[in-house]
């Protein structure tokens, strides 16, 4: 999720895309985070079908901005 987040807006929910444990930085958004993973594993684990959802948005839970971050 995150790497793929990386690749479409420069940089993943995660700013650690190669660490997510102890020695890495945590989350910014980590229920974003959890969505998507579980959206994935419920679609088949299909990559076209999640990059198609965090392009257009259309399924994402309300409240979620991608420029929250910043």
């Amino acid at each position: 999720m995150n790497r793929v987040w990386q690749y479409h807006f420069g940089r993943g929910i995660v700013d650690t895309p190669n660490d997510f444990g102890t020695h890495g930085l945590a989350s910014t958004q980590p229920e974003l985070l959890d969505y998507l993973a579980f959206w994935f594993l419920d679609h088949g684990e299909s990559l076209k079908a999640l990059h198609r959802l965090i392009l257009t948005q259309q399924r994402l839970p309300p409240g979620f901005n991608r420029q929250r971050r910043r």
